[in-house]
């Protein structure tokens, strides 16, 4: 069977998101429950418009969750959003569906930065966590570029390696790397 899917916007219908967020300094609790709350809902809608029209993959927008990595969100939102979670991920499980998800250009687990690598750590733990939620398993994959420009390639993995051996086992189980073509 032939399986294709897409990344984060539904074309075909435009008004469906799941990726609505705000500016840091408007993500109070309260704004962010009720981001949340209509992400999920619009997750729901694009994953049932995808099953009609036989789109088995989709590539989960890093926003569903907004400050997901950040301190600012504190919400236990697995908790508050536990039915909403559970409904989702068994319409998945239901319709064979398969979720991934590619967290952005800034995580990096092979940077000389510390700060930047336990930034990437949370990055990958929050998108990671939100898969649990949902309970599914390690076929959900994230997916992640790994590549450098620095000249001296064999530090750069072996960085990584590092990075990667203290990632929490629920990343780990999930993780594969994308060709960075251009780097």
């Amino acid at each position: 069977m032939i399986r294709f899917g897409y990344a984060c916007i539904c074309l075909g219908r435009p008004d469906l998101t799941a990726s609505r967020t705000c500016r840091l300094a408007n993500a109070t609790p309260e704004r962010l429950t009720e981001l949340i709350g209509q992400n999920l809902a619009g997750l729901s809608a694009i994953l049932r418009y995808n099953v009609e029209r036989k789109i088995a993959l989709f590539r989960v927008s890093s926003s569903v969750i907004p400050f997901a990595s950040h301190p600012i969100n504190t919400l236990p939102w697995p908790e508050i959003f536990a039915d909403e979670l559970a409904g989702i991920g068994d319409f998945i499980k239901a319709n064979g569906l398969r979720l991934s998800a590619h967290p952005g250009q800034y995580t990096v687990l092979n940077s000389v930065r510390d700060k930047v690598v336990s930034d990437s750590t949370l990055e990958l733990d929050a998108h990671a966590r939100l898969f649990d939620a949902l309970g599914l398993d390690s076929t959900h994959k994230l997916i992640l570029h790994v590549g450098t420009s620095a000249p001296d390639k064999s530090a750069a993995l072996e960085r990584f390696r590092r990075s990667y051996d203290a990632l929490p086992d629920r990343v780990r189980a999930r993780l594969v790397l994308e060709n960075d073509d251009r780097i």
